[in-house]
């Protein structure tokens, strides 16, 4: 009889089955859908990058018509302006500031704010630097016309009494380098200038109010050198002119005057002979 061999059991039936991960090949996928979603995050990410990309060429671009169109402002701002008026410069950088600020409200990326920030920095220092100087140049301006306008006061003065001439020159000149007062904030070579043109305009107005004055001590004034320092070869010679003139016209004057007096004279004798004559008969 044949031998029955008892198969003999491995497993429990209180073991666990032995279990296999599931793989996408499971559900018919493979490797497919892995790659899927890399696909979409590379795009994710490139449409970012694009996105940031854009932004930061428009703020650029916003950021470049911005300085433009404030350079052109400040321009027409200072061509209206009135010289020595120390709002302007307060009043445009708030009013660039406000315009830069508002371009960076919308910008989103990380890159396209580093842009906006680095660019809006720049502009900042640079419309700051701009209106401090368009500032600086109106006060120069101011400076020249009230520079001017106490010269022709000076030169008035001197006209009518030339005597003032050292004590009124001293004044102007201190003043043009008084530390404290707004001609300070003007160049060296630009004080110098005013200078030397104002002394050599005052000796023209002493000159002149001699003339007036004396026409024979103004010429000798000038003949004797007493303001060759302030005067050139030709304002000395057209001064010497001028008090020759006035020599001329005097003695013409003094000529006229002799001859209607001695006319009168003559006239009263004449006449004081006719009434002599009647009453004698």
């Amino acid at each position: 009889m044949p031998r029955i061999v008892p198969i003999q059991r491995t497993v429990s039936a209180q073991a666990s089955i032995p279990a296999r991960r599931t793989t996408s090949a499971d559900f018919g996928g493979g490797t497919g859908l892995f790659e899927a979603g890399q696909t979409i995050t590379n795009v994710a990410t490139k449409l970012q990058d694009i996105q940031q990309r854009q932004e930061i060429s428009d703020v650029q671009t916003r950021l470049a018509q911005t300085r433009a169109n404030l350079t052109i402002e400040l321009d027409q701002t200072l061509r209206s302006a009135v010289p020595g008026d120390m709002s302007v410069a307060g009043k445009f950088l708030e009013k660039s500031q406000n315009q830069i600020e508002a371009l960076g409200v919308n910008v989103s990326t990380r890159g396209g704010r580093q842009a906006y920030e680095t660019g809006k920095a720049t502009l900042l220092a640079d419309i700051q630097r701009s209106v401090f100087l368009a500032q600086a140049d109106l006060a120069g301006k101011k400076a020249k016309q009230d520079f001017i306008a106490i010269k022709e006061a000076d030169r008035n003065t001197l006209l009518n009494d030339p005597t003032q001439f050292w004590s009124v020159l001293d004044g102007l000149v201190a003043s043009l380098k008084d530390p404290a007062g707004q001609f300070a904030l003007m160049p060296a070579a630009a004080r110098l200038q005013l200078a030397t043109e104002a002394k050599q305009e005052l000796a023209l107005s002493a000159v002149q109010g001699f003339i007036r004055m004396s026409p024979e001590y103004g010429k000798k004034l000038l003949t004797e050198g007493r303001f060759d320092k302030f005067l050139d070869a030709d304002n000395k010679n057209a001064l010497l002119r001028e008090a020759d003139i006035a020599l001329r016209g005097r003695s013409i004057e003094e000529s006229r005057l002799k001859k209607a007096q001695e006319d009168a004279a003559k006239a009263k004798r004449e006449a004081d002979k006719s009434d002599f004559v009647g009453r004698v008969y």
